[in-house]
């Protein structure tokens, strides 16, 4: 890859990320109006939805320095948020548990974090929501830890705008990998112009992973 291209994706992804911290509020002192601060809460949660939690579980979970880690857990119990008991598989480690305060404290959270959320997805058409849900799916497959579950399959037939995205996405391709020009274009948009006459006969099989849309060509004779 060319370092010009490279260093463009980066100030790319940087702008982004300086721009999501402002939406949604990161870079508060204070997380959602309460006492903690975000990372505070991110522990909060983790302990929240652990079965119980363990600092190690956490501090992986996280990427957390496990001393700066050590001093949150102590503020929490001190502070009556947490509940700590010697965990029964591994006797270096603590059981943390959420106390009626801390459960109240992070209903709080969860609460806030819902309406803040909210508030900024119903500005939105549907659509938009829709495109903004399938971006933040995106990311978080590709940044995500690689993983051997098979990907989720829905196979349906096509619907209004599917034939437009085939047509859109081979353009695309096409010009990105072979320098091909808007007459390739013109004629996959011929194409798919008689494939839409000829329904009878051909169906379009679309979706993989939900949202995320690949295509497959089946005669109609043959098992969809």
């Amino acid at each position: 890859m060319a370092p010009r291209i490279l260093k463009a994706r980066v100030s790319a992804i940087r702008r982004f990320n300086r721009f999501y911290t402002r939406q949604i509020g990161a870079l508060d002192e204070r997380h959602l109006h309460t006492e903690l601060s975000l990372s505070e809460a991110r522990i909060l949660y983790e302990i929240a939805h652990g079965n119980p939690a363990t600092a190690a579980q956490i501090a992986e979970a996280l990427f957390l320095d496990r001393g700066y880690l050590s001093r949150v857990i102590s503020s929490f119990a001190r502070r009556g948020l947490i509940r700590k008991k010697a965990s029964a598989t591994d006797k270096r480690e603590s059981d943390l548990t959420l106390t009626p305060k801390g459960r109240d404290l992070f209903r709080e959270l969860d609460s806030s974090a819902t309406r803040d959320v909210e508030s900024m997805v119903s500005r939105l058409v549907p659509a938009a929501q829709a495109k903004l849900v399938h971006a933040m799916s995106e990311i978080e497959t590709v940044l995500g830890p690689p993983t051997d579950k098979s990907p989720r399959i829905l196979v349906r037939h096509h619907g209004p705008g599917d034939i437009g995205w085939i047509v859109q996405r081979h353009a695309q391709i096409y010009t990105e990998e072979y320098g091909w020009n808007e007459r390739f274009e013109a004629l996959v948009a011929e194409i798919a112009s008689i494939f839409l006459r000829d329904q009878a006969r051909v169906r379009a099989m679309l979706d993989r992973r939900g949202g995320r849309r690949e295509c497959r060509m089946r005669v109609a004779s043959q098992a969809l």
